[in-house]
């Protein structure tokens, strides 16, 4: 498996120029369920990540906060998470609960909470190494905004799942070849 990659390498890679957004603060959303928990241990397939509650790394694309060999930027500790893989590869597919690592889903829409290095690091890692590009046992919780809100970004998440959908069926061409 592939743990190190370089600039042109990831530049490649489908998503590698898709900019991360900016999520709603927590004050602006309503938890789906207010009556009881609104969050769920679950899977998460990362190409649905569309965005960052962080302004840090909102507006930013995936190679830009990716750590490449022949780059000095990335992320500031995406260095260590790097150093992390290469020690434990299986960590990115392993069913085991990751701890600190977390995501919001706002009317259908995933964010990234908690964990940003090891979203970056793992969605470049499963999808150069042919991997399905998904981290299991991760906190989503799960919020809305209202009707309204999820009338306006319906076209944009219409077209981000087609796009994911041709990724797939591309992907399964790709190994039957």
């Amino acid at each position: 498996m592939k743990t190190e990659f370089t600039q042109a390498e990831v530049a490649k890679l489908p998503f590698a120029q898709h900019v991360l957004r900016k999520g709603i603060q927590t004050e602006k959303k309503v938890a789906i369920d207010a009556e009881g928990n609104h969050w769920h241990i679950t899977d998460v397939y990362l190409p649905d990540v569309v965005g960052s509650l962080d302004s840090r790394y909102a507006g930013k694309t995936w190679l830009e906060l990716f750590p490449c060999t022949d780059a000095p930027y990335g992320l500031k500790r995406c260095f260590e998470r790097i150093r992390d893989l290469q020690r434990n590869p299986d960590y990115y597919r392993s069913e085991e609960e990751k701890r600190n690592y977390s995501f919001c889903n706002i009317d259908g829409e995933l964010y990234i909470d908690d964990g940003h290095h090891r979203t970056v690091i793992g969605r470049v890692f499963l999808t150069a190494n042919g991997f399905e590009p998904v981290m299991k046992n991760v906190l989503v919780a799960y919020y809305t905004r209202g009707l309204f809100h999820r009338i306006r970004i319906f076209p944009r998440r219409l077209k981000h799942r087609l796009i994911n959908s041709f990724d797939r069926l591309n992907r399964l061409i790709g190994k039957r070849v």
